[in-house]
């Protein structure tokens, strides 16, 4: 911006004396073009009116001397350390141009001009351009300090700078390095809309007021150490590239609202003791929270997070991450002490590996694309509600008073989980594989001939058995069924572990030589053949049944082979004709046939009428085998039907 542009209108006049004539325009020293002037006589030009500012006690005198807007320098170097205590008036710069090295960044054996200066009031370089370095290292900035609109077309040195008011960068540019290492701004930062297309470095900068950062862009940054201990503002911020967090510590609010991350992240042991809101932001190539502690609430609400580490993360209040959607993001030991919610979309999966999750997880209505893992995780009191953990890796986990009402945990491998006392409804879902239509719904017919089973039972497809965890899962999810009124998944989960039981009866029994344990192993294995055979484990009494019927059966044809029955004359007066005109003549193998299945029935059931009786000894022993077997069936029978009915 030219002086002649900045006359425009009145609003201001060059308040220095002019010296010569370009283009036909009047030009103070510093106005002037740099091929009309040295940078040796332009500094002695600067010392001189900077000393005049300081001498007189005018404060208009001041004001007017001490401004240089729209002033050209090239080499801004000291000729003495003037800049070292400023007078109470403003250093005004604006819309400067300086097109050699400030502060003496390439001069060997010098004071540096503005390292170490005191700015005693405010100075001002709003949308000034450094085309060459800028060197205020250790400089000191006791008011406002204006940057904004402000270009550095090469390095940008602030390093253990001190700024006790406000300091002023939005809008400014960087394409060189940023240094903010150690730094020191007492009142409120504002870096909003900066753009830094090299690498910014705050790496153990000290925000002790509020800091913006909102709209900035930056390439490379680091953070690492710094300490923001008031509200931080960040929101929609841009990281091009890799961007360092660590051990940065925010004592308060940090905002980082629709924050884009391109690269990866690097959020290692970060702190922040406020709400921590990360709503909506986009880590799209690793993001390392690592060790981080969340003092307060952590929103992360419709972020986007790409092979994200939460491990040994800590969060001691509510976690929120609700319409996130997470890709290979790992939770492995994080500490959640208060409710985390998961209503989120997890693309490929997440690893909550020996995390504590207990005091109100919740992962309702999640969408998740891949398994998650859960191994030994702490989800006491969680909420899995409606959420498909299809062979997720839930091994060990704690579940104590969880809910997982709509869960589907087909698949999953829960050996050694603790679940008792879960709550569960009928949509959840233990059993069978992940896909298979017959096991979806109860009411299919097709659900007859299904026999779902866990992941370790040797019937469930491409998987290793490992027996003894199959039969812990079924006696888990037997006991649990059975307080949660699901009496036929308790059933089938008996009638499986016990089915397992007869399966290492017979491998026992091919396995010993003979001797006493191969025997002890048989007679085991027939037992349970026969149990199931029976009564499917006292789960069917309609196998009772049949199996009653085919004794009647087998038994009455038995009594025919051999002595028969003798069938004794009913008396007249106990005769009565239950239907008058029936012709009751049949043939004799037909008449024999009934009577000895009449007999075969009333032997079974123990009534014992006496109209028919064995006729030899032959049918006497059959009759006696017959009440026995008769009489343990019907036991069984009552048993069967009030276990059931006890469900």
């Amino acid at each position: 911006m030219t002086a002649d542009e900045l006359n425009q209108g009145d609003a201001w006049a060059c308040p220095h004396a002019a010296e010569k004539t370009v283009d036909g325009e009047s030009l103070c020293i510093f106005h002037l073009p740099l091929h009309a002037k040295t940078d040796h006589d332009v500094m002695r030009a600067v010392d001189a009116t900077l000393a005049r500012a300081a001498n007189s006690r005018d404060p208009a005198v001041q004001r007017q001397t001490q401004q240089f807007i729209g002033a050209n320098f090239g080499a801004f170097e000291p000729l003495s350390e003037t800049l070292a205590g400023l007078g109470a008036a403003p250093l005004n710069l604006k819309h400067a141009t300086f097109e050699g090295p400030v502060g003496g960044i390439d001069t060997i054996d010098a004071d540096l001009l503005l390292t170490g200066a005191v700015f005693h009031d405010r100075v001002d370089f709003a949308g000034t351009r450094f085309n060459g370095s800028a060197d205020f290292r250790g400089a000191r900035f006791d008011d406002w300090a204006d940057f904004r609109d402000a270009t550095f077309t090469d390095r940008a040195d602030f390093r253990i700078a001190t700024f006790t008011d406000w300091a002023y960068f939005d809008g400014a540019t960087c394409t060189g390095a940023l240094r903010f290492r150690g730094t020191t701004i007492e009142h409120i930062a504002q870096f909003n809309d900066l753009t830094v297309t090299e690498r910014a470095d705050f790496r153990d900068a000290a925000f002790e007021d509020e800091a913006y950062f909102r709209g900035a862009d930056f390439r490379v940054a680091t953070f690492e150490g710094a300490r923001f201990e008031n509200y931080t503002d960040i929101r929609a911020a841009i990281f091009r590239d890799r961007v360092t967090f660590q051990e940065t510590a925010f004592d308060d609010v940090a905002y980082f609202p629709e924050a884009r991350f391109c690269a990866h992240a690097t959020f290692r042991r970060l702190t922040i003791a406020g709400l921590a809101n990360f709503r909506g932001i986009t880590i799209a190539d690793g993001a390392d929270f690592r060790e981080a502690v969340f003092e307060s609430e952590a929103r992360f609400t419709d972020a986007t997070l790409t092979d994200a580490e939460f491990d040994r993360a800590t969060f001691a209040a509510p976690a929120e991450f609700s319409e996130a959607t997470l890709a290979d993001t790992s939770f492995r030991e994080a500490t959640f002490t208060d409710d985390a919610t998961f209503h989120c979309q997890f693309e490929t999966g997440a690893d909550f590996t020996d995390a504590a999750l207990a005091h109100g997880f919740t992962l309702t209505q999640a969408t998740i694309e891949d398994p998650l893992t859960l191994t030994r995780a702490d989800l006491t009191d969680a909420r899995l509600t409606g959420v498909d953990l299809t062979e997720a890796a839930v091994e060990q986990a704690l579940l104590s008073r969880a809910t997982l009402f709509g869960t589907d945990l087909r698949g999953a491998s829960l050996s050694g989980a603790v679940i008792s006392d879960v709550r569960i409804d009928d949509e959840t879902q233990f059993l069978g594989q992940p896909g298979d239509a017959r096991t979806d719904s109860t009411y299919r017919l097709r659900r007859i001939s299904a026999i779902p089973v866990c992941v370790y039972d040797p019937l469930y497809p491409g998987t290793d058995t490992d027996i003894s965890k199959a039969k812990s899962f079924y006696h888990s999810i037997e006991e649990l069924s059975g307080r949660s009124a699901r009496p036929q998944l308790q059933a089938h989960c008996s009638v499986r572990r016990k089915d397992l039981e007869r399966r290492q009866y017979k491998q026992a029994a091919k396995r010993f030589p003979i001797g006493e344990r191969k025997l002890v192993a048989g007679f085991r294995y027939s037992q349970q053949t026969i149990a199931r055979a029976i009564m499917l484990y006292g789960e069917s009494p309609w196998r009772i049944i049949l199996t009653g019927a085919v004794i009647i059966g087998v038994f009455s044809g038995l009594y025919a082979a051999t002595s028969g029955v003798n069938v004794r004359p009913i008396p007249s007066t106990h005769s009565f004709a239950l239907l008058s005109g029936w012709d009751s003549a049949v043939s004799a193998p037909v008449e024999i046939l009934l009577a000895n299945l009449y007999f075969s029935v009333v032997t079974f059931t123990t009534l014992g009428y006496g109209d028919i009786t064995p006729a030899g000894p032959e049918s006497q022993l059959l009759a006696g085998l017959e009440s026995l077997l008769g009489a343990s069936l019907i036991a069984l029978l009552v048993f069967v039907l009030g276990r059931r009915a006890a469900r």
